[in-house]
């Protein structure tokens, strides 16, 4: 959790903390709730670096150039971050609406098939287990289909396309 010195005019939420002990049950102070509940966590003050956008509890960096997969994830490195770690719906729309470009690639994901066809995994350091494919999706078309990108139709749905299909890349890193 980071601090943040702001006005004290501006509406925050704000969070207590109070020890209590009830017969046979002890309340967990705060940090054991904000780690064990990220949709608190995610309504704290958030501050991310410039040139970065705050979403939902995390900073995307949504100003790059359409590139490769491969590409974007060594970008993503070198500024720290990694491509999207979607942990719900929520964060899969907020991707899906970066963009104003029905017909092109949407954002890539850090989900994918490489190692093994059909076994798509997140990328290193992610513990999501959510996926949203639109119907008939990952196909693997030609063969060829193994890195996932949002379907930017303002939905929360996934398309398998080649690596290396020229997609925007948005970095992802905690706040």
């Amino acid at each position: 959790v980071k601090w943040n010195d702001i006005p004290c005019t501006s509406r925050v939420i704000c969070v207590c903390e109070k020890h209590a002990v009830v017969p046979h049950q002890v309340v967990a102070p705060l940090t054991a709730v904000l780690e064990t509940t990220p949709a608190v966590a995610a309504t704290l003050e958030v501050t991310c670096p410039k040139g970065w956008v705050n979403n939902l509890g995390k900073c995307y960096l949504t100003t790059l150039p359409k590139q490769d997969y491969t590409s974007c994830v060594s970008t993503c490195t070198s500024l720290g971050a990694t491509p999207p770690c979607v942990m719900n719906s929520d964060e899969s729309l907020y991707l899906a609406k970066l963009y104003n470009d029905p017909y092109s690639p949407g954002p890539y994901v850090g989900l994918n098939d490489i190692v093994t066809e059909g076994s798509f995994q997140w990328q290193e350091g992610c513990a999501s287990q959510y996926i949203s494919f639109l119907p008939n999706e990952p196909n693997d078309f030609d063969g060829q289909e193994d890195c996932v990108v949002v379907y930017m139709d303002g939905r929360t749905l996934w398309n398998d396309v080649p690596c290396t299909t020229a997609a925007y890349c948005v970095c992802e890193k905690s706040a």
